[in-house]
C-alpha cells in the first residue's frame, strides 16, 4: 500500500470488526481484552495509520463519543446506545483533507449508514456503506 499511496490517493473501508480507539466502544475499561478490542487487532489498525491513512471519521470528529455503528442484540444495547464503532473508511493524506461530509446516520432498528462526501479535484464522489445489523 505504500507504493500505491505514493502514486495515487487510496480510499479503503469495511466493517473491520475491531473498535480501533478507547472513544469507539462504550466500555472500554470492561471490553479491555475482548475479540474486536485486543491490544493486537488495535496495534494492526494503528499501521495504518502510521503509514500514513487517515479515519476520516476522526478527522472530522477527533473527540466525538457514542458514535458506533454496532450493538449487540441483547439486552437493548441499541436502545441504550452501549456499541462499538468497528466501521471505517481510511483515506490516504491527498484525498483525506478533501473530505467535506461525513456522516453516521442511523435509520431504524436494521440499517446504519456511515457515508463520506469527497471533493477531490476533478472528483466529486459519494461513498456509502449500508450496514444490515
Amino acid at each position: 500500500m505504500k507504493r500505491l499511496v505514493k502514486k495515487k490517493p487510496l480510499i479503503f473501508t469495511g466493517d473491520f470488526n475491531i473498535a480501533h480507539k478507547e472513544l469507539d466502544i462504550h466500555d472500554p475499561v470492561r471490553l479491555d481484552g475482548e475479540s474486536g478490542f485486543k491490544p493486537e487487532e488495535r496495534a494492526w489498525m494503528d499501521g495504518f495509520v502510521k503509514a500514513g491513512f487517515v479515519d476520516a471519521f476522526r478527522l472530522k470528529n477527533p473527540e466525538e463519543r457514542q458514535a458506533y455503528t454496532w450493538w449487540s442484540y441483547r439486552q437493548g444495547s441499541r436502545q441504550r446506545n452501549k456499541g462499538w464503532r468497528i466501521d471505517y473508511f481510511f483515506l490516504s493524506d491527498k484525498v483525506a483533507y478533501s473530505i467535506l461530509i461525513n456522516e453516521l446516520i442511523m435509520l431504524n432498528e436494521i440499517f446504519c449508514f456511515i457515508f463520506i462526501v469527497i471533493h477531490y479535484f476533478p472528483l466529486f464522489v459519494l461513498f456509502k456503506i449500508a450496514l444490515f445489523y
